[in-house]
């Protein structure tokens, strides 16, 4: 792994523990399907991990963001938990699935602005 990209693979994760330590109270995000009363999103986070996993990382992205609403706490977790997975793809299999680093932290970003509305959380994303 180049030197770039390996930057690029600890940026994301950076920003990502750091938002899940700011606004989940955890070191990491780690949504787990338990297959209680959230039946609904369990049965999302496996479809999209899912459609990731056989490289259809674009349709993946563009599901969980049909089926996003941005007031529910275990939504917000699920979200960084689809990008934390998604960023352990080596760059060439994102590069093989039209997909990169760049665009999971741009993920990230619109994920965290949206749940919670800010706007001045650039600082995390520099």
């Amino acid at each position: 792994m180049s030197l770039k990209k390996d930057y690029a693979s600890r940026k994301v994760k950076d920003v990502i523990d750091s938002v899940s330590k700011l606004y989940l109270g955890k070191q990491e995000p780690g949504y787990l399907p338990n297959g209680t009363n959230l039946e609904e999103l369990d049965h999302l986070y496996k479809k999209i991990i899912q459609l990731a996993d056989e490289g259809n990382i674009n349709e993946a992205e563009n599901e969980l963001y049909q089926f996003l609403d941005f007031d529910d706490e275990n939504l917000f977790e699920l979200a960084l938990s689809f990008y934390v997975h998604i960023n352990e793809f080596d760059e060439d299999y994102l590069e093989e699935h039209d997909f990169s680093k760049d665009e999971i932290l741009y993920g990230t970003q619109n994920i965290v602005r949206k749940f919670k509305g800010l706007t001045d959380i650039d600082f995390l994303f520099k």
